[in-house]
């Protein structure tokens, strides 16, 4: 392949995460890093999320070396970052298959799979079932309880403090 063929030739990573989606186009160059059409000092501002974005390109020390352009959907900023890093991974393993063996080691070419739990009926998201804990504390019963047994301890409840009430009355009569 001659040189003027294979500088024209882009090598394409797609990458996912969460809702995001990041089809990177990586080709040699002299280093430009776009994202939707912008710099991508520029289109990720925060210094995490450029740091996510760019992090494969610095681990190769490829920077100078090749142009990116990145298109990147769906999702938050954060996401999409994390999408990038991804595609940004794999389209550098096509681009040199040697640098596979050590972005696989680094975990760039692994996919985060964390998303969003999702909400269920009769709850806000994220939130577990909970118990009362006094029904928990009450005669050291748990809440799954046999509802049989508890109405017993409180019968049993009602008539010792029943007891106690009365000799406190019979007590104050004798004096």
């Amino acid at each position: 392949m001659s040189s003027e063929a294979s500088s024209k030739t882009w090598f394409h990573g797609t990458g996912r995460r969460k809702e995001s989606v990041a089809r990177v186009f990586v080709r040699p160059g002299s280093g430009k890093f776009t994202v939707n059409g912008r710099p991508v000092e520029q289109y990720f501002p925060n210094f995490a999320w450029k740091h996510d974005a760019t992090e494969p390109v610095k681990f190769t020390n490829l920077a100078d070396q090749i142009d990116i352009v990145v298109t990147a959907q769906g999702g938050g900023v954060g996401g999409q970052a994390g999408a990038v890093r991804m595609g940004l991974s794999r389209a550098i393993s096509r681009f040199n298959p040697e640098l596979r063996p050590s972005l696989r080691k680094n975990g760039f070419l692994t996919r985060d799979s964390r998303m969003k739990e999702r909400k269920e009926v009769g709850q806000k998201a994220r939130e577990s079932a909970s118990s009362s804990p006094n029904v928990n504390r009450l005669a050291g019963v748990s809440f799954c309880s046999d509802l049989g047994r508890i109405n017993e301890l409180q019968r049993r409840f009602a008539r010792v403090s029943a007891e106690i009430t009365a000799g406190k009355d019979a007590a104050k009569g004798c004096s």
